[in-house]
């Protein structure tokens, strides 16, 4: 049965965009059920500045090092940025995977000649598909859901490019002012915000501990802060 109408988060649009198999589908799945989809603006946002730049610090990770191996090396003394590092990790075995099942092109061949080491090949597959994966994200960011909603005054969606050294970036991912536009929307609902804080107390500590619920908790605290 076709529900009316969905508000989409960050999250489904991380699995729809960036990761893949069971994930991606599910999400794809979920945003079929509805017959309206709205995706904020806030969302997309998130989505650049969080599982999109982890994208982007996987590729420019390659580019720096030039190696497959020396990437994974570097992606296993990041523990400190937990959701970066199993992001980057993951898409990287995900697309080594990919990388595996193509046939090699002729532009590798000619690049490498009949004397390839797989190494190199692999790595620039790996490379190009880490780049087309971030390019495509942000391509169809507006198009997953039926509506777009809520725009920000305050943010721009600029999009991703080449810089001068080979790797990529994504700014601006942030605000351009210190003062949010969402602020004065959110003194009118001072109450919602204070019930969002209260419920996330209430979660199990597995829960309320996890980084993501940590740092909700305290840009609601900062938010409480500003509204009084």
């Amino acid at each position: 049965m076709i529900k009316s109408k969905a508000f989409v988060d960050t999250t489904i649009l991380t699995n729809r965009l960036i990761k893949f198999g069971k994930e991606k589908k599910e999400a794809k799945d979920a945003l079929s059920v509805y017959e309206i989809t709205e995706l904020p603006v806030y969302a997309i946002k998130e989505f650049k500045a969080g599982p999109l730049d982890y994208v982007k610090y996987l590729y420019n990770k390659l580019v720096e090092t030039g190696s497959v191996a020396d990437t994974t090396i570097a992606l296993s003394r990041i523990g400190r940025l937990v959701n970066r590092q199993q992001t980057a990790i993951r898409t990287l075995g995900e697309l080594m995977k990919k990388a595996n099942s193509l046939s090699v092109n002729s532009s590798l061949r000619m690049k490498y000649g009949q004397l390839a080491e797989k190494e190199n090949i692999s790595y620039d597959s790996i490379k190009y598909e880490a780049k087309m994966l971030l390019y495509k994200a942000w391509k169809k960011r507006n198009s997953i859901t039926t509506k777009v909603v809520q725009p920000l005054s305050c943010y721009q969606q600029s999009p991703p490019y080449e810089e001068k050294n080979g790797q990529l970036s994504l700014k601006p991912n942030k605000c351009e002012t210190d003062n949010c536009c969402l602020t004065e929307k959110l003194k009118e609902k001072r109450f919602n915000v204070t019930k969002l804080k209260v419920t996330i107390d209430k979660l199990p500590i597995a829960l309320k501990t996890k980084p993501e619920n940590v740092k909700r908790q305290k840009i609601l605290r900062e938010i409480n802060v500003s509204l009084t």
